[in-house]
């Protein structure tokens, strides 16, 4: 075969050495690689900064949403990463301290030092998990199913094997068939283990004797009841409770009401026997999960003073079957974890803005569609205020523009200074997604409307019907792989965007 050159391949030759250049330029001008503390790149007139975490998967989206919008309404370039890898890696990333980079995240609180240096770092609460049961016993619906805390440790222990057991019947009051009970366990590591043991230890000590603690709680259940080969993470656990019947799991509730699984409705310490999910066939009453954090709560906190010690020892903390009306008895924190002081005064000024921004009312309203739950307002201020305290040395100190704040007068250098950031700093791309959301919204109603005019029709029109689901079916899915193909051009147009705010295009 003759070998030839065409235009079109040399135009493809000229494209590809004009990526390589835009990504020497990008790789040229993007700030310092992270190595421990982050280290601000300010040279002359141009404002680049940036910040890097690690820790639990629970928060990881809402974390990210966070990181993107500040990098949106920020004045100057900004970069923030955050490496979901799990409660036990953040936690072994932060001992090493010296390395560790500019925040860590945990599902459980940590001891006041936990490296060599003894260096002191703060530990945020930002978040509630409630972890719950679901089963997948036919016909037994959400808050049917009552299991005490002592039934639970039977169950999970295998003292409880059959779902006809006589303790599971006094719990219920219903009569089961004589089914093997799956127990669906996590093989790896995993808070919501240790939020079930923690459960089961202070509601029914006399089964679930062993007191589990932040370095061995987390660990996989043994024994011949359980199930299969165990699962990892929250979807494997959903999926595991959906595709096998007769079985028991647990999960951060959220998770499990996505795939409309049925949840067990558990006792309390007031004895009440409640469920997470609002509007249950069972008539159960719905926990308020912020309530979980009482007075008497927050009087197991270490303490500085009169004040809580948010530098403190927070290893024994807990929100296990705690008292109060209407509280989730399995209940947990998720912490950021910031040093006290930092190196580079500049990059405590990141890091305070982006703590104070995950406490604030934007970002706490946001946490309920990652299915978990915000901290009640006057707690989420009051730990606000403790690190906006303890950050002080933050210098630059990051402002919020756009609306100009109450008894301020507006000013363009305010307004347009790198250290600020502006709501209505947008991209073309936050636009979209805005204009997506509201087309799902408008399909959904679409579709929910169709199932309801069609579930209503009578007489001879099967076949009419069938035409109809058929064809609204086929507009469903056409509509969905616009979404995602309209959704894939914006992102590539985001980050070009990005690219060419970096390189100056």
């Amino acid at each position: 075969m003759i070998k030839t050159t065409t235009i079109e391949s040399r135009r493809r030759h000229r494209h590809r050495w004009f990526a390589v250049a835009v990504l020497a330029m990008i790789c040229a001008q993007a700030p310092l690689a992270f190595a421990a503390q982050s280290v601000q790149d300010n040279l002359g007139s141009v404002q680049r900064y940036q910040l890097h975490g690690s820790g639990t998967t629970n928060p990881s989206k809402l974390i990210w949403l966070a990181m993107d919008k500040l990098e949106e309404m920020a004045g100057s370039t900004l970069r923030m990463t955050y490496r979901s890898v799990g409660s036990g890696t953040g936690a072994s990333d932060w001992a090493d301290f010296t390395n560790a980079g500019d925040f860590a995240s945990t599902d459980y609180g940590l001891a006041a030092v936990t490296s060599p240096t003894g260096a002191p770092f703060m530990q945020i609460p930002f978040q509630i998990g409630a972890v719950s049961l679901f089963h997948n016993v036919p016909g037994v619906g959400t808050g049917v199913m009552k299991l005490s805390a002592c039934t639970v440790a039977k169950i999970f222990t295998g003292a409880i094997t059959n779902w006809n057991d006589a303790a599971i019947a006094t719990d219920s009051g219903l009569s089961l068939p004589s089914q093997t009970i799956k127990v669906i366990w996590r093989s790896n590591g995993s808070s919501s283990t240790y939020g079930l043991k923690g459960y089961m230890y202070a509601g029914c000590p006399a089964v679930y004797s062993t007191a589990p603690t932040p370095s061995n709680g987390a660990d996989p259940f043994t024994g011949t009841h359980l199930y299969s080969t165990g699962v990892t993470g929250s979807d494997s656990m959903r999926l595991a409770i959906g595709a096998n019947e007769y079985s028991i799991g647990y999960i951060d509730a959220g998770h499990g009401h996505l795939d409309n699984l049925s949840e067990v409705s558990l006792k309390n310490a007031n004895n009440e026997w409640v469920v997470t999910k609002e509007g249950n066939p069972a008539g159960r009453l719905t926990a308020n999960i912020p309530a979980v954090v009482t007075s008497a709560v927050k009087a197991t906190f270490p303490q500085s003073g009169s004040a809580t010690d948010y530098a403190g020892d927070w290893s024994g903390v807990n929100l296990f079957n705690k008292a109060g009306a209407g509280v989730w008895p399995i209940c947990a924190f998720t912490y950021l974890h910031v040093r006290t002081t930092y190196a580079d005064t500049a990059t405590e000024g990141v890091v305070r803005a982006f703590v104070e921004y995950m406490l604030s009312s934007t970002i706490q309203a946001k946490i309920t569609e990652f299915y978990f739950y915000p901290l009640d307002s006057a707690f989420a201020a009051e730990v606000k205020t403790a690190v906006s305290t303890t950050l002080s040395a933050a210098s630059p100190v990051w402002t919020w523009v756009d609306p100009v704040p109450t008894g301020s007068s507006y000013t363009v250098s305010g307004a347009m200074g790198s250290t600020t950031f502006s709501p209505k700093r947008q991209t073309y791309a936050e636009y979209e997604r805005g204009l997506f959301k509201k087309n799902i919204a408008a399909l959904e109603a679409s579709v929910a409307a169709l199932k309801t005019e069609l579930a209503a029709k009578t007489g001879n029109d099967d076949a009419a019907d069938e035409r109809t689901l058929a064809l609204a079916a086929i507009s469903f899915v056409v509509a969905v792989i616009a979404v995602i193909v309209g959704s894939i051009a914006m992102c590539r147009g985001g980050r070009s965007s990005q690219v060419m705010r970096v390189v100056g295009m």
